[in-house]
Order: structure tokens, then C-alpha cells, then sequence
């Protein structure tokens, strides 16, 4: 599991991660659409090449639902932007893993924020 904090200046690092004991049960499956402010997660090897990739709704849009009328009960939606926040992953180490290549959707273009270096999390 990795916990990653990001802004609206787009800044991201990496805030925790640690690897539990046992098998993750699924992989996140990537969706078949992306949004501007999505990211997308690519876990790299040491010559570059990509061993797993994932895709993180856009983490500053929070989608709330709230009671808009509590007589009758009402539920209304909608999205706040949010200024910074943090977010986490589960994923299934792979010894691959030597890298992670963060880069968020803009303008319908893939815009690299962030290349992180990291070596095994410690197991909890």
C-alpha cells in the first residue's frame, strides 16, 4: 500500500508505503475512459520499461452527496475542487518495481508530474 499526497500546483510525493503479508485478491482494472485530472500510475523497471500501470480518478475532485431537504429526504450530489489532499493504492509488489512515472491528464495529453525512485517498502 502507498499513501501519496498532490496539490492544485501539482505537487505529489510519495507519504508512506509498506507491504502487508499475504496476496492483494484483485488488480484494479483500468478503465476504459480518462479525464482531464486523472492521473496515470506507471510502475517502471530499471531500464524504463513498464511493468504495471494504473489510473487514479482525478484525486482533487471530491464527490460528495449530502440530505438537500430533510423533510423529504432529498440526496443531492456534486463535485468540490479541493486544493491539496492525499490519496492511497493497493498494489501487489513486484520485484520489477523500480520506479513510478506519475503523469496527470490535461488537455486530452498525458503531462509528466513526477518520477519517483524507491526500493522495497519494509513489511508490516
Amino acid at each position: 500500500m502507498a499513501t501519496f499526497y498532490i496539490n492544485q500546483q501539482d505537487s505529489f510525493h510519495l507519504s508512506e508505503a509498506f507491504i502487508n503479508v499475504g496476496y492483494l485478491k484483485s488488480s484494479p482494472s483500468m478503465p476504459a475512459f480518462s479525464y482531464d485530472g486523472d492521473l496515470r500510475l506507471s510502475w517502471l523497471s530499471g531500464d524504463g520499461q513498464v511493468c504495471k500501470q494504473e489510473l487514479i480518478s482525478n484525486p482533487l475532485l471530491k464527490k460528495v452527496e449530502y440530505v438537500n431537504d430533510i423533510e423529504s429526504g432529498k440526496i443531492s450530489a456534486e463535485a468540490i475542487d479541493l486544493k491539496e489532499t492525499t490519496f492511497f493504492i493497493r498494489q501487489q509488489w513486484d520485484d520489477c518495481f523500480q520506479s513510478l512515472r506519475v503523469e496527470k491528464k490535461d488537455e486530452e495529453e498525458w503531462k509528466l508530474i513526477k518520477h519517483l525512485t524507491f526500493s522495497k517498502p519494509p513489511i508490516q
